[in-house]
């Protein structure tokens, strides 16, 4: 099994839920109303919050911690 296809597999399905809840207006409370198009515009915004601490925070850690392996491992391999 390929580690890093793994990875980038988990990254897209977070991504995927959350530029789902985005459309939904999921986010509209967290973001003041403010509209973002795609997942990384939201996980970019989520990066700037200082103390909030919603899933959407849990989620934006997640990606960020599996980019970071996921940058490890393709400079080891």
């Amino acid at each position: 099994m390929n580690i890093l296809k793994l990875i980038e597999e988990d990254i897209a399905s977070v991504k995927e839920r959350i530029d789902t809840e985005n459309s939904n207006g999921s986010y509209d409370y967290q973001f003041d109303g403010e509209k973002y198009d795609t997942a990384d515009e939201v996980l970019e915004q989520v990066g700037e919050w200082e103390s909030l601490d919603c899933n959407l925070s849990y989620d934006a850690g997640y990606v960020a911690g599996l980019k970071s392996v996921k940058s490890q491992l393709e400079k080891e391999g």
